[in-house]
């Protein structure tokens, strides 16, 4: 029966120095963040600085994610695929100056714009495209600058 008792003061000594140690951990650490006097009140006026802290540091993420999705859906719709054809449509006279401009935005919506350049003027025509197509018929270098665009 002693031998018993004996035992269970052993497995109660162990529990309470493991305690022990775990709050002197605690402790050490808690005197480095606040300082070496552990007051409450200190400790608590530090917790609630923190905690402002952090709050703002939400607001401002929040806000900065509000802004990158704003600025991630001007950049979707923005006209960045580009292709141009120079040609010259006159096999006689001239040189490749006319040329056909397609501008794309990341969903290959946009338009193409063709210049046809000769001696009496300069014609420039604009057409739609939706989804990289075009609803009207596209000449062979409009087709060609619409292939690069969509690259």
């Amino acid at each position: 029966m002693m031998i018993v008792l004996l035992i269970v003061c052993l497995i109660s000594l162990g529990v309470s120095a493991a305690a022990l140690y775990r709050t002197s951990t605690i402790y050490s650490r808690l005197q480095r963040v606040v300082g070496e006097d552990i007051d409450t009140e200190k400790l608590l006026r530090k917790l609630e600085l923190h905690q402002l802290r952090q709050k703002d540091l939400k607001k401002r993420t929040d806000t900065l994610t509000a802004i990158q999705k704003a600025n991630q859906n001007l950049l979707d719709e923005s006209l960045k695929r580009v292709g141009l054809v120079r040609f010259n449509p006159y096999r006689d006279t001239g040189g490749d100056q006319s040329f056909s401009l397609c501008i794309l935005n990341s969903e290959h919506n946009g338009f193409i714009l063709t210049t046809i350049h000769g001696r009496e003027g300069t014609r420039v025509y604009a057409k739609p495209i939706t989804s990289g197509k075009s609803e009207y018929d596209l000449s062979s270098e409009e087709s060609e600058a619409l292939k690069k665009a969509l690259v």
